[in-house]
């Protein structure tokens, strides 16, 4: 897709919205149990079951392992094997694996990496920054389009998660483990942006 952008829109604007990547796993992980409880009414089944928050975990742990893309990083250098071919073998291999993916999809530096080799013009915006400063990221946006700035009286919230009022709570561990694997590639990512 990369490729396909430069060549037939080298001057598109590329803008990407980011959110903490814990909370983004935990996010998805509340909407795959909304999902198995509606599939479960839909269809008056009682089999269908969900994982524990930190089995969804471990489970895709397991498989970024698995496929390579997470490695002892005490044993292997993070910054060289970030940008070899292996990893981006290990990459590819584990999204054809066909998880759901709580961690692979917060690892934002391995995804967007090849965006940002473009020419292109690029921004990231922080969800969090979005949430709490909407005026002001939205002023951003528009100077970033190019677009005189206005302010707005009103700023809907697009998305509530369905209305969902419950979130599933995060253990210790859990979070500790899930902030110590994302750790290495926030930090690429700052170094990319």
């Amino acid at each position: 897709v990369p490729a396909r952008i430069s060549c037939l829109l080298p001057w598109a604007k590329l803008m990407v919205l980011l959110r903490n990547p814990v909370d983004r796993a935990r996010s998805q992980y509340d909407m795959k149990v909304r999902f198995v409880k509606n599939a479960k009414k839909k269809r008056n089944e009682h089999g269908l079951r969900v994982p524990t928050f930190r089995q969804y975990v471990l489970n895709d742990l397991a498989a970024l392992k698995e496929t390579g893309v997470i490695q002892d990083w005490s044993n292997v250098d993070f910054d060289t094997f970030f940008n070899s071919a292996a990893m981006q073998e290990a990459w590819r291999s584990y999204i054809n694996s066909g998880m759901n993916a709580p961690i692979g999809m917060g690892l934002y530096a391995l995804q967007l990496q090849p965006f940002l080799e473009l020419p292109n013009e690029f921004l990231a915006i922080q969800s969090e920054k979005l949430m709490t400063r909407t005026d002001e990221t939205y002023g951003e946006v528009l100077d970033f389009l190019g677009l005189q700035r206005i302010s707005l009286d009103w700023y809907p919230k697009a998305n509530n998660a369905g209305g969902a009022k419950k979130k599933t709570d995060v253990d210790r561990e859990t979070e500790r483990l899930l902030q110590s694997v994302f750790e290495p590639f926030n930090r690429k990512l700052a170094d990319l942006l």
